[in-house]
């Protein structure tokens, strides 16, 4: 198995293990997702995804590595987008009084892609109560390092890729 793949194995595991952690700690702990943790969690997900699909698919085609790898840095970028939005809202608080979100499936049955992005992008989430300031700007600290750490590996796979 090349190096890439390890690498992409490893990112693969990663976003497993970060899913099960938040998964379990939302269970035992009780916390609610907010739609920007949601949102994170979706981007985890498909970032496991196309991991995984790179290390089963890309090695036959060298085209289709960079495909993987162009996705993934994609994805990568709008994870920390939503984790720096994220933190920048938890340590800045806002007027309680502010209208909710509804809930992300709301979201994904009436609004477009793009409408979703906006809302979210755009809304203070201000109904959201923090009532753990360090657990809740762990999680998208944790994720920023998370994606920060995908964004070099994939910068070297693709270096790798390039270099063969």
């Amino acid at each position: 198995m090349s190096d890439s793949r390890k690498l992409s194995l490893l990112q693969f595991c990663l976003c497993v293990l970060s899913l099960i952690a938040v998964f379990l700690s939302d269970y035992f702990v009780g916390y609610t997702a907010c739609i920007l943790c949601q949102m994170q969690r979706i981007v985890v997900a498909a970032l496991g995804v196309f991991a995984f699909l790179h290390v089963i698919y890309a090695w036959r085609y060298g085209w289709l590595e960079k495909i993987y790898l162009i996705i993934i840095n994609i994805l990568v970028v709008f994870g920390v987008g939503l984790s720096v939005r994220h933190l920048w809202l938890i340590l800045h608080p806002v007027n309680t009084n502010v209208a909710c979100l509804p809930g992300i499936s709301y979201l994904f049955d009436y609004l477009s892609i793009k409408q979703i992005f906006g809302v979210i992008v755009n809304s203070n989430l201000g109904c959201g109560e923090v009532k753990d300031v360090a657990l809740a700007i762990a999680w998208p600290f944790l994720l920023l390092c998370f994606y920060l750490y995908v964004l070099g590996v994939s910068i070297y796979q693709w270096w790798l890729s390039w270099h063969r």
